[in-house]
């Protein structure tokens, strides 16, 4: 029989594989990025393997596996052309202070320490699932969806993506006007 623990770890993984499997499938750069990243970070969280002490001091490992995700995350929230990364990036930092927190106060109750470590994985599947739907719902009213943002483009000098996006001549239409309308058309012609 299942005890409680397994079940919420076998319902974890059921949710991860379907998020992280969507998100790979169906979603743009940065969610397939993002879904592997996921996956990644489980499967070495696996790896590390589970002992009857666990959680009685920092964690090193999980530690190192919570930061090498964070700074993954930041650096697509950074360049991304979408928020969702940003919630991601700021949930997995709360994952990450938690082993910091541990460091200074030892007497830290086992349970408290691991349930703060894992609770923000479920938010963030949600998260990451919800921005994968809204992809797609983009890519259906505009046929193309823009994964990395303009102004590093503008920095680095390179124009390659502003020119796929120039087609988009009147205001309302393309994915600017589902930001609040591109009017250079209005302002070239007035």
């Amino acid at each position: 029989m299942f005890d409680h623990f397994m079940t919420r770890i076998i319902v974890f993984n059921i949710l991860l594989l379907g998020t992280c499997g969507y998100a790979i499938l169906r979603g743009g750069m940065p969610e397939r990025l993002t879904g592997w990243l996921f996956m990644a970070a489980a499967g070495l969280t696996l790896a590390t393997g589970w002992r009857t002490a666990m959680f009685q001091e920092v964690e090193i490992s999980l530690f190192s596996i919570d930061l090498a995700l964070l700074a993954g995350l930041v650096i697509i929230a950074l360049k991304a052309d979408r928020l969702w990364p940003m919630f991601l990036a700021a949930l997995q930092l709360d994952s990450a202070a938690i082993h910091v927190l541990k460091l200074f106060d030892a007497d830290m109750i086992r349970i408290t320490y691991a349930l703060m470590v894992a609770i923000w994985s479920y938010p963030m599947l949600l998260i990451l699932a919800i921005g994968t739907l809204r992809h797609r719902r983009r890519l259906a009213q505009f046929g193309e969806d823009r994964a990395w943002s303009l102004a590093l483009n503008h920095m680095s000098g390179e124009t390659t993506d502003v020119a796929r996006y120039d087609k988009f001549d009147q205001p309302g239409h393309g994915p600017w006007g589902s930001r609040g309308g591109d009017h250079r058309a209005e302002r070239d012609q007035g």
